[in-house]
């Protein structure tokens, strides 16, 4: 019987869009035989490249909520959860629905009820995808 132990070895993934963005390591020591299927991990809410660069040429909607989505979830600022759900705008669309001031920040954290107001939603509760 060997005794081989192997750090616990995770993925981090994109909050926005799912794609892998690196790798975590665990603090945990597991059997080397032992196989797992790969297991992801929060890493955070800093958007992937290919999000960045696609929040960079619009402006950013955040659909968040007061309470955590999943059990031990950070907030992305004090009291604010993110669902998942996002949206770029244009900025020509932002212009017509946002204050001046909103507009400055290049992004805007809303509930599902603003969300569905300005049109994000095609009924409710039904994601646009063609914005």
């Amino acid at each position: 019987m060997t005794n081989n132990k192997c750090m616990e070895v995770n993925m981090t993934a994109c909050f926005y869009c799912g794609e892998s963005t690196g790798v975590a390591i665990g603090k945990k020591l597991t059997d080397c035989e032992n196989k797992r299927d790969t297991k992801y991990v929060f890493g955070g809410y800093e958007p992937c490249d290919k999000c960045k660069e696609q929040f960079d040429a619009g402006f950013l909607i955040i659909e968040c909520q007061e309470t955590p989505v999943s059990k031990g979830q950070p907030a992305i600022q004090k009291g604010l959860y993110p669902t998942g759900s996002h949206w770029v705008l244009t900025n020509e669309a932002a212009d017509s629905l946002f204050s001046a001031k909103t507009l400055k920040h290049r992004m805007v954290f809303v509930n599902k009820e603003i969300a569905e107001k300005v049109g994000l939603y095609q009924e409710e509760g039904e994601l646009d995808d063609n914005i």
